[in-house]
């Protein structure tokens, strides 16, 4: 099975990393390329960070993290440019400010018609999660995020 690490296929990645013979398109020739396109120290520190920011930045309900994992999303082909945390947390205390006890009312129901990223949705599911009165309502936190 052949899966897409970014824009290449793992069979791809492998290739340039650890080099094998090819067709060349052109000539129709046999050929060989060594790979080792990547530093093999770079590329394993780099994974490693990977790993451990991923870790780190996983838990979305955690009010400890400064960052956010979506700050670190490049921006996409289609130009799409993620809403950062900082901005859709505003949006989200307006919504607040305007409809007070908007996240303790267990009858809401929320949407997001122009979802790209999910932040939003996603931070409203957070504000409904750590609400008091919905905490009051559904103990239980698997029971809360089922409702929810």
């Amino acid at each position: 099975m052949s899966l897409k690490v970014t824009g290449i296929s793992e069979d791809q990645f492998r290739f340039l990393r650890d080099g094998g013979d090819y067709v060349d398109e052109a000539s129709g020739e046999k050929k060989h390329f060594d790979g080792h396109l990547f530093d093999e120290v770079v590329f394993n520190d780099s994974i490693q960070q990977f790993l451990e920011l991923k870790e780190k930045l996983s838990d979305y309900f955690n009010e400890d993290n400064d960052e956010d994992i979506f700050d670190y999303i490049p921006p996409q082909k289609t130009n799409q440019i993620y809403t950062p945390k900082a901005v859709v947390k505003h949006m989200v205390d307006d919504l607040e400010a305007n409809n007070p006890r908007i996240f303790a009312d267990p009858n809401k129901t929320f949407a997001d018609l122009y979802m790209k990223s999910g932040l939003y949705i996603t931070e409203i599911v957070k504000r409904l999660f750590q609400n008091e009165k919905m905490k009051e309502l559904f103990p239980d936190d698997q029971e809360r995020i089922e409702h929810i």
